[in-house]
């Protein structure tokens, strides 16, 4: 549409009852006016104030799907973010269309049985969808997951934020449908799950993402599902879980995993708003230990879950078990962590692992160690230091960056594990 046509039906809607002719060109006053607000709306820094029934006068007499024919995606809320409830809600229904790909909204407020005809009207009326958002309250409130979603030919990407977790198997039950859908995105919302069944398949799935329920609510959300391709998960909950809860959830990646051989990146962190750090959590290592049947693992990240008590052991496996590692990060973040794997162990870890960039461990630093050295017997160790008061940095033959705390809670300046690693540097310094 010309943009003078376009200006002409903004004033129209701006100025019905306008008696001045809009029909002769630029010199129209009201001509002008309308476009100096569309460059108004265009140019300016700051959201403009947009009034919901100009905009329904506007698209009433000329459809969104006439003015914008090649309009591929649609962020309802970064565009209409200002409206009342209603007028964006009537304007959504008004973008929908065969073309349309990718599309985000939020039904907060909207009366459930409009939502519904909304979303049975999807597979029809905008059947080239290949990415969806819905939201509700920012996740607060639970939605009901329709069958019609799955019926969404080209769907790749869904993200519902807020399921009834009471409802986990209805849920599934209604993705599965769609066939081609590789990443899903899920907000949990409630305190009891369903009794759950014979898991469903998902054959497409390769990212999954799980956030605000508790762990075991996303651990029994894996039990429910098989996936023959999943490669990375996201998992972010709310709530301390037990060292058993660690271990189920770890343990359900097996059995929600039909082969292992995708899986290449896991990071699971505690999002609790106060959590309760003098809640000692011990995780050993043979919690982690069925992480070991995925073979393509290239990161691994548990943030904040407890206290690692990780020993020797473990890390020697590490290289075998993931040759292709490229980030390890167990990280208690405000938790004590036990330094039972020693400093020895964490640099022969480092050195074996050629493909490794990001290394975050809690080390004991305390004991005697020896420098791994390269086959022409030179130490293989290239390190610099950073404030006393800080955590050593080290550059590693292949290791983009390893941080490890040497002892939490303490000064590394007053540590005996500081005194080492300062006497190694001026060792290098003077050789090299």
């Amino acid at each position: 549409m010309p943009f003078r046509q376009f200006s002409i039906a903004i004033a129209h809607a701006l100025f019905p009852c306008a008696s001045v002719s809009i029909k002769y060109g630029k010199s129209s006053f009201i001509y002008n006016l309308a476009a100096s607000l569309i460059c108004y709306q265009l140019l300016s820094r700051h959201r403009p104030l947009v009034i919901g029934h100009v905009l329904k006068r506007l698209f009433e007499q000329f459809p969104p799907t006439t003015l914008f024919p090649n309009l591929c995606e649609l962020h309802l809320e970064a565009v209409f973010g200002l409206l009342e409830r209603s007028s964006k809600f009537w304007l959504l229904r008004q973008f929908i269309s065969p073309g349309l790909q990718a599309l985000w909204f939020d039904v907060t407020g909207i009366p459930t049985h409009e939502v519904e005809q909304l979303f049975t009207t999807l597979p029809a009326e905008a059947h080239g969808l290949r990415q969806l958002s819905v939201s509700a309250g920012n996740g607060t409130t639970a939605l009901t997951v329709p069958p019609s979603l799955g019926k969404l030919p080209k769907l790749i990407r869904l993200a519902i934020f807020g399921i009834d977790v009471s409802l986990t198997r209805q849920t599934i039950a209604n993705i599965q449908q769609a066939r081609c859908l590789q990443s899903l995105k899920l907000k949990l919302c409630g305190t009891s799950c369903d009794a759950g069944g014979i898991p469903l398949e998902l054959p497409s799935l390769k990212t999954l993402y799980l956030s605000d329920g508790s762990l075991p609510q996303c651990t029994h959300f894996l039990r429910q599902v098989t996936t023959r391709q999943l490669s990375h998960i996201n998992i972010s909950y709310r709530g301390s879980a037990s060292p058993a809860e660690v271990t189920a959830f770890v343990e359900s990646l097996s059995t929600s995993c039909q082969t292992f051989e995708h899986l290449e990146r896991i990071y699971v962190v505690d999002k609790s708003e106060h959590p309760d750090y003098l809640l000692v959590i011990p995780l050993h290592s043979e919690s982690f230990r069925p992480l070991f049947k995925f073979k393509r693992l290239s990161s691994v990240k548990f943030i904040g879950i407890g206290n690692f008590e990780l020993d020797d052991r473990f890390l020697n496996d590490i290289p075998v078990a993931w040759p292709s590692i490229q980030e390890l990060k167990f990280i208690s973040w405000k938790r004590r962590a036990f330094y039972s794997v020693t400093f020895t162990t964490m640099m022969s870890l480092a050195s074996r692992c050629r493909s490794l960039r990001t290394l975050h461990l809690t080390v004991d630093a305390t004991q005697p160690t020896t420098i791994p050295r390269a086959p022409d017997g030179t130490e293989e160790l290239w390190a610099y230091a950073n404030h006393p008061t800080q955590p050593a940095s080290w550059i590693l033959p292949g290791v983009g960056s390893c941080t490890r705390t040497i002892f939490p809670g303490r000064g590394i300046s007053n540590s005996m594990g500081f005194q080492i690693l300062r006497a190694l540097l001026e060792e290098l310094r003077c050789r090299y």
